[in-house]
């Protein structure tokens, strides 16, 4: 039901844990998000050091090219929120080549939607106003929050009635 990732460094400290035959508790499902609505991007600073947290609809997922002034790796995402807003979502460098090649996979292979979450987001003018990863980005394919299945289910309603 949930995925964990684990970083291992020289400062983690590694115990055996003894098997024990007792039921543990599930984890509760996770709620509690800080999203950003994409109608607020024009009003927020351009290219600060402001970052956001986003949750939206992959609508296209692009190859892997070089771009920038410095012909930086990356892969361009098309995203739209729960308000029709589309949005270039740029993911550069290990983004672009871990992330990008899961969603442009699960496009390729799934029929189902997919929504991604994206923290510590940056707003770039990079192709006129965009959002972009930076360093410390994280960016999840169908993370497992309830604000990601009432957007699938806008989306399906939305594209019903059109």
């Amino acid at each position: 039901m949930h995925k964990f990732y684990w970083i291992l460094d020289k400062e983690t400290v590694i115990e055996e844990i003894k098997p024990s035959n007792e039921v543990e508790k599930p984890l509760p499902p996770p709620t509690k998000l800080n999203i950003a609505s994409f109608d607020r991007f024009p009003h927020m600073m351009v290219d600060s050091a402001a970052e956001i947290d986003i949750l939206a609809i992959v609508l296209r997922c692009g190859p892997q090219k070089y771009a920038g002034r410095s012909h930086h790796k990356c892969r361009e995402i098309t995203l739209c929120d729960n308000q029709k807003n589309q949005f270039l979502f740029t993911l550069w460098e290990d983004f672009g080549e871990i992330e990008g090649h899961e969603i442009a996979s699960k496009m390729a292979t799934e029929a189902d939607l997919l929504v991604i979450l994206g923290r510590s987001i940056g707003i770039s003018t990079y192709q006129g106003l965009s959002l972009q990863t930076r360093y410390n980005s994280t960016v999840r394919v169908n993370p497992n929050y309830p604000q990601a299945v009432a957007l699938i289910n806008w989306y399906s309603h939305f594209i019903i009635i059109l």
